[in-house]
C-alpha cells in the first residue's frame, strides 16, 4: 500500500510541477468506473478532502472518452484519471488504447484502481504506460487515504 501512495505522491508532483493548467487548480479526477459503490465510495472521500478536488464520473470508456472529447465542455487540466478495467461497453484495456492514441490526451495521468490481479491486466496496462496499477481490494472501503495522497501532493 505505501508503494502505490509513494508512486501516486511522485506522478502527481510530477504532473502539477509541469505546469498544465492554472496554479493551485487543485486535483481534477474523471473516475471511470461502473460500480456504483466504489464511485459512491470515491464521491464521499471527495467530499471529505480539505483541498479543491473536482470529480467527474464516467460509466464506461465510451462516456469517459466523450467527456474527454466534448470540444464544448473540456474537463480541465491537470487530469488524473481512475480507470477500472471490467466495464460493459468499452473496457479499460480499450479505454486505454484509445486515449493513448489520442494526440490531445495521450500524457494524461492513468491510475487504474481495479479488483483485478491478473498478470496479464497488470503487464497490459503498464504496456499502456499507466501511471499506477491500484488494487481496490487493497485500498479497502476508505478512499480517503487516496484523497489524501492527492492533496499533500498538490499542496
Amino acid at each position: 500500500q505505501r508503494a502505490w501512495r509513494r508512486d501516486l505522491r511522485i506522478h502527481l508532483a510530477s504532473l502539477l510541477a509541469r505546469g498544465h493548467g492554472d496554479a493551485g487548480c487543485g486535483v481534477n479526477l474523471l473516475l471511470v468506473d461502473d460500480d456504483l459503490v466504489d464511485v459512491m465510495a470515491v464521491r464521499r472521500a471527495v467530499r471529505k478532502s480539505k483541498r479543491e478536488c473536482k470529480l467527474w464520473v464516467a460509466g464506461d470508456g465510451e462516456e469517459a472518452l466523450a467527456l474527454l472529447r466534448d470540444p464544448n465542455d473540456r474537463l480541465p487540466k491537470p487530469l488524473i484519471i481512475l480507470l477500472d478495467l471490467n466495464m460493459p461497453r468499452m473496457d479499460g484495456h480499450t479505454f486505454l488504447r484509445e486515449v493513448r492514441a489520442d494526440l490531445d490526451h495521450r500524457d494524461v495521468e492513468v491510475f487504474v484502481m481495479t479488483t483485478s490481479t491478473s498478470k496479464r491486466d497488470m503487464a497490459a496496462s503498464h504496456q499502456a504506460k499507466v501511471s499506477g496499477y491500484l488494487n481496490k481490494n487493497e485500498l479497502g472501503d476508505d478512499l480517503i487515504g487516496l484523497i489524501a495522497v492527492l492533496e499533500d501532493a498538490a499542496a
